[in-house]
């Protein structure tokens, strides 16, 4: 089944560079539902097609001070140990295919600590979601049928795409929200890579490598489609992105988009922002 992935992000591998876009894919999950201890996540693979379940274990169990619960999953197994399937980057989902995974990519640089969870959760549970809620509408429920599933789910794993499979490619999915996680899943789900956490979480003031709330940028901008998705989905794509940059600045994250605002300026000058639709 094919699916729309919005408000998807990409940053360069080395460098904080975002800027969104809207291709198709394919993501349902395939049971569980928010809270579990494990659900099963139907994962594609936007860049050599196909499609596989991977299990994913709950880190991270809180609730917001307005009541909303937030979880965070990885791949089971994932916390500390970079060479789990769908997290290691020399993993092939498919050896039949004519897609090898770069050979280059270490698996050290997709490490995930619990410490940095904690401190991404917490993030969210303390301001990013009440910052958005308040600007952008409440997260409604996903499932009518699962009083659970107005819970924000959160997906941390090596997204599969063109930087996961060409050594060349300097820009990777960073994140992104996919309308039928609600539709055809019942969860409220947000997706973020597992590339370079320990430089891109959190205060990285005086780290040369660092680029501060990265991850908690990518994660306000896509929890404002999801916001959006139920508030007004029928917006027009351009305003849509717009308001989900903006979520970043009204959540204190400018670094994590400074240069999502400088790539547009400079490199797509004669880009009509009212008309670009949705592709630089």
């Amino acid at each position: 089944m094919k699916h729309r992935w919005r408000g998807i992000l990409t940053a360069t591998a080395l460098v904080a560079g975002l800027f969104g876009t809207s291709v198709p894919a394919a993501l349902a999950a395939s049971s569980g539902s928010p809270g579990d201890q494990s659900i099963v996540i139907e994962i594609n693979d936007s860049e050599a097609g196909g499609s596989y379940d991977q299990t994913f274990q709950l880190v991270y169990d809180n609730t917001t001070t307005s009541g909303t619960p937030v979880y965070i999953y990885v791949p089971t197994g994932a916390v500390g140990d970079p060479t789990v399937d769908s997290v290691n980057p020399q993993f092939d989902p498919n050896p039949a295919d004519d897609f090898d995974p770069c050979a280059t990519h270490s698996p050290d640089d997709y490490r995930m600590t619990q410490a940095q969870i904690d401190e991404l959760g917490d993030e969210l549970t303390r301001q990013i979601v009440a910052v958005d809620e308040a600007h952008f509408g409440e997260i409604g429920l996903a499932d009518e049928n699962d009083p659970a599933s107005d819970a924000l789910v959160v997906l941390a794993y090596n997204v599969q795409d063109s930087h996961y499979y060409d050594c060349d490619e300097d820009t990777y999915t960073a994140g992104y929200f996919a309308p039928e996680y609600i539709d055809d899943a019942g969860m409220n789900v947000i997706v973020v890579d597992s590339l370079d956490w320990a430089n891109r979480i959190g205060d990285q003031t005086g780290n040369p490598d660092g680029v501060s709330n990265l991850y908690e940028g990518v994660i306000a901008h896509e929890l404002e489609h999801l916001l959006m998705n139920y508030s007004d989905p029928g917006e027009l794509s351009w305003v849509d992105e717009g308001l989900a940059d903006f979520a970043a600045f009204l959540n204190d994250y400018p670094g994590a988009f400074g240069s999502h605002l400088t790539y547009v300026q400079v490199f797509h000058r004669e880009t009509s922002l009212t008309r670009w639709a949705g592709d630089l």
